[in-house]
């Protein structure tokens, strides 16, 4: 059972130090994170010809993401660890009780029948029971056991009595959480605190002296080899620890604001806590069997430091700072008062022994000249004289910790006004603890009072400030468009609290709102080390409108790759901008199962799909069912799907959605109509383009109609054109140099020269598909597929006509697309719908070319009449 109560405490102490955050205050509590959509036009259509660049970009997104100061939630799980830890701890003490004397034994059990009195525990409801019932069961069953051990079973094992409390303790736990109470464990929790804290702080005064023993330990004792130098080693370990204290009491006090912690006030009562399992053997042995360390002693010493531990871990996960400073006050008082007078009571009796060489700790506790009992009665007036020259406001934090509990209480229930109500009587108490104030700022957010929640923030602040202030703070002023004021606060809180990445962030996007880049981009790179992802994505999405595309792209590989889906989000914004389209698999995470897109997942997707679009066939049907699931962004996101079909998919669907678009009004129309006209120009179809082109006034409209006009020979008409642009600002030397450009352009290689000529000599449905895929409006991909479509064995005239008459939808002024329909049209015997497209080639075809062709019509349809009167 030693080595077990070894072991807990060690696991415990590592747990309270590390697992809740001591080392780190304040890094335990889970920052909120607001993220917001930002537009951002990209090249995503574009034409490179000689000496002239034709983009039309459309809008994107990227995400910025600021930290947002959380609701501080109690952590419910690791607040009832410790309780468990603490209530092993009193099972012990009571375990421990149970072996003392009857004096002893009946004061010990009266203090814990006072403790638990005021613990409250009618607040622990039972349906149709009496409101007293968990405290008289409570009362009788542990005094009951108490009394059996200690009057019939005196002899029963230490072992057998802990595990007798401690089933105890469980069937409480068991009956506290079946009871009608909402949330019961944490309820019976906040209100037991006086069970918790009034032995935690009797323990940090019993073991105040520990480390001045440890210290006389290391001076005398044989293993250190100080012999007769150990008075004066001695002295200069004690004046350097008492002066460590008298610093940590100065700034306890706000007596001076040196502002120097030589070390650290847990680190002194773990320390002290530690020793005091070694050395309170001889203190023990000092009472004369009253107080024996094998049966009594150690383990009302152990059980008392558990309670300890886990009440300072209660305190450090609800980041009480009230309850945390009556501890700190508590440690830093007794070991100072008792230190001091402890210092006296070896001066007086042991200085001879000192200067002999001898080993004093062996007979520390055994006097000859100053009494030890005077000492310890001595000692503890001092510290109530310390408490006392702070006009007892360590008992004043107690009182607000308690509150600030009960406020988390009806917080985690939900019941803010009983919460707020309590968070205000521990201000009443203690006015400047962060707790009760960063809690009631937290509560006036939520209810829309923005001015309240700045003034408690700023009470926050004032004496033991934390980051989440800082930034709640500062998010409150900027919304309120003070940011001047925000920018104050926030530098204050990155002075406060050096390379912190959530306020480093925050003020940099603070900047970036002021248009202030350089500034914005400083303080984001600092966040970047600190908070991640985060950051790094915030630093792409502000650079992406400030920097030249080379440039962005140079900072963005510079930058390591991150993890977050906002980071990939905005990397995407960087490679659309920079054109580059490497080939990329879709993230996993960038829709949730329902298919519902939060702000990082939209501006994923959009960015994706202008990015992958020629690296992915299959991309346009997924992002359709993205699209039936997301009807608030439907406008956007159906002209990234028709990006993706137009460049790696069905052009014809692309278009047919476009053109859906452009028949609603609004804004956006005129960015449908740019969107088509460019298409259309890639396409060779300038007469569509020139269509769409015509009804935009805006300066790529107008540039994009001279560029159609120009390719379709028509150079002194797109010179003219482009003489609206100083409509719109162009002077005439600007204009004239497009104009140069323009009546010059040539049309570029069509890739669909090549896919003929590899179509031709595979002979395969396959490449002729390709041929398609790529420019199913284009005549002789039509008639060279069409040829050999009819050419198949059985023919496949059919299919050959559905690729004719798509290319028709948009291509109807091609002499060599109707011939093909006439011809098709008489193959299938739809001799009617075969007059019709004689018209259409008499209206677009050459007159020789017409004449030649309807030559070669007459025949075919007097075959297919003669094959018809023989069939009847």
């Amino acid at each position: 059972m030693t080595l077990f109560l070894f072991g807990l405490i060690l696991v415990s102490l590592a747990g309270a130090v590390f697992f809740s955050g001591l080392l780190y205050p304040g890094q335990r509590v889970a920052w909120d994170l607001v993220t917001q959509l930002q537009e951002r036009l990209v090249p995503a259509n574009r034409i490179d010809f000689e000496g002239l660049r034709f983009e039309v970009p459309v809008p994107s997104a990227y995400v910025t993401g600021q930290f947002a100061a959380p609701l501080m939630m109690p952590d419910v799980i690791t607040s009832l660890a410790f309780m468990l830890l603490a209530l092993a701890g009193l099972s012990t003490v009571l375990a421990g009780l149970t072996t003392l004397s009857r004096f002893w034994f009946l004061g010990g059990m009266g203090i814990f029948i006072l403790l638990f009195v005021f613990s409250r525990t009618e607040m622990i409801a039972f349906a149709g029971l009496p409101e007293r019932i968990v405290l008289v069961s409570a009362l009788l069953c542990f005094n009951g056991v108490a009394y059996y051990f200690h009057a019939f079973r005196p002899h029963t094992a230490l072992v057998t009595r802990i595990f007798a409390f401690a089933g105890l303790s469980a069937l409480l736990l068991a009956a506290v959480f079946f009871s009608g109470t909402a949330a019961p464990l944490y309820t019976f929790l906040v209100y037991s605190l006086p069970l918790w804290l009034v032995p935690t702080l009797v323990f940090l005064v019993v073991c105040a002296t520990e480390i001045i023993y440890g210290l006389v330990w290391v001076a005398t004792s044989r293993a250190t080899g100080m012999g007769k130098k150990s008075l004066v080693n001695l002295a200069v370990m004690l004046l350097i620890y008492l002066l460590v204290l008298v610093f940590a009491y100065v700034g306890n006090t706000r007596m001076a604001t040196w502002g120097i912690v030589l070390v650290p006030v847990y680190f002194l009562a773990a320390a002290a806590a530690l020793i005091g399992l070694f050395g309170f053997r001889l203190r023990c042995e000092s009472t004369e069997g009253q107080l024996p360390f094998r049966s009594s002693g150690f383990w009302i010493y152990s059980g008392l430091m558990l309670i300890s531990i886990g009440m300072t871990g209660i305190a450090v996960i609800a980041a009480n700072d009230p309850l945390l400073e009556l501890l700190e006050d508590t440690v830093v008082n007794a070991q100072l008062g008792m230190g001091v007078v402890f210092v006296f009571y070896i001066v007086a009796n042991f200085v001879p022994l000192f200067r002999n060489g001898l080993q004093v700790h062996k007979v520390l506790y055994k006097p000859q000249n100053f009494s030890l009992t005077k000492a310890r009665i001595i000692g503890f007036g001092v510290v109530i004289g310390l408490f006392s020259m702070q006009n007892l406001f360590p008992v004043k934090q107690g009182i607000a910790g308690y509150f600030n509990g009960l406020g988390d209480r009806h917080l985690l229930t939900e019941e803010y006004v009983l919460a707020e109500q309590y968070y205000r009587m521990s201000l009443q108490q203690a006015l400047q603890n962060h707790k009760g104030n960063y809690a009631l700022a937290s509560l006036a957010r939520i209810q829309g009072d923005n001015s309240a929640a700045v003034f408690y923030y700023r009470q926050a602040t004032l004496k033991k400030p934390s980051p989440q202030a800082y930034v709640g703070l500062g998010n409150l002023l900027a919304h309120d468009n003070l940011y001047f004021e925000a920018m104050f606060s926030l530098k204050e809180g990155a002075r406060a609290f050096p390379g912190n990445g959530q306020i480093l962030n925050n003020l940099g996007m603070l900047y970036a709102k002021t248009n202030l880049a350089d500034s914005a981009y400083y303080f984001l790179h600092l966040a970047e080390k600190e908070a991640g992802d985060v950051p790094a994505a915030n630093i792409l999405g502000v650079l992406s409108g400030v920097l030249e595309p080379a440039e962005l792209d140079s900072v963005s590989n510079a930058m390591k790759a991150g993890n977050d889906l906002v980071w990939a989000a905005n990397r995407l914004l960087v490679s659309n901008l920079t054109g580059k389209r490497t080939p990329l698999e879709a993230r996993r995470d960038a829709i949730r199962k329902d298919s519902l897109l939060n702000a990082a997942g939209y501006a994923y997707w959009l960015n994706y799909a202008y990015n992958q679009a020629g690296n992915d066939s299959l991309l346009a049907a997924k992002l359709k069912r993205i699209v039936g699931k997301n009807n608030a962004m439907s406008d956007d996101l159906l002209l990234a799907t028709a990006h993706a079909d137009f460049y790696g998919g069905d052009k014809t669907n692309a278009i047919e959605t476009v053109l859906t678009l452009a028949e609603g009004e609004g804004e956006q129309v005129s960015l449908y109509r740019k969107v088509l006209g460019h298409w259309f120009l890639q396409l060779g179809l300038y007469d569509a383009a020139i269509g769409f082109f015509s009804r935009v006034s805006e300066p790529e409209g107008v540039i994009g109609e001279a560029i159609a006009q120009s390719l379709a020979g028509n150079q002194s008409v797109a010179a003219i054109i482009l003489e609206r642009l100083k409509a719109s600002g162009y002077d005439s030397a600007r204009v004239a140099a497009f104009q140069d450009r323009v009546v010059s352009l040539k049309k570029l290689p069509s890739k669909s020269d090549s896919l003929l000529v590899l179509a031709r000599s595979s002979a395969t449905e396959g490449a002729y598909r390709a041929l398609l895929r790529h420019n199913p409006f284009d005549s002789r991909a039509v008639a060279e597929t069409v040829a050999f479509l009819t050419r198949q064995k059985p023919s496949r005239t059919e299919a050959a006509y559905q690729v004719v008459v798509n290319a028709l939808r948009f291509n109807d002024k091609s002499p060599v697309l109707w011939e093909q329909y006439v011809l098709l049209n008489l193959e299938l015997g739809l001799l009617n719908e075969a007059e019709e497209g004689m018209e259409n080639v008499r209206k677009y075809a050459a007159e020789a070319d017409y004449h030649r062709f309807f030559t070669h019509y007459q025949q075919i349809r007097s075959l297919k009449q003669k094959e018809r009167a023989e069939f009847q």
